[in-house]
């Protein structure tokens, strides 16, 4: 068996048991998490090829940075960002 590891950029889980796009690429839990997050930004109407053009784009964005912050979370990390901690 080969190794399945995650394709998302940087994300280096492996074993990793979900293919996506039609069958051609792995993705974590945890990615894909956050692929479900970042989607819901996402326009309500979309094309096939946008939704797969949106999934590319995703897995070639560093692992962890599309988690959303709540509102506390996000001042914080403004102030931790502004060296504020």
């Amino acid at each position: 068996m080969g190794c399945m590891e995650c394709s998302r950029m940087g994300c280096e889980r492996v074993m990793c048991d979900q293919l996506i796009l039609d069958g051609t690429r792995y993705i974590c839990s945890s990615c894909s998490d956050e692929l479900d997050e970042a989607r819901r930004s996402w326009p309500s109407r979309m094309s096939a090829k946008e939704v797969r053009d949106r999934i590319k784009a995703f897995l070639r964005t560093e692992s962890g940075t599309r988690t959303m912050l709540e509102a506390s979370e996000v001042d914080a990390e403004f102030d931790r960002l502004m060296g504020n901690d």
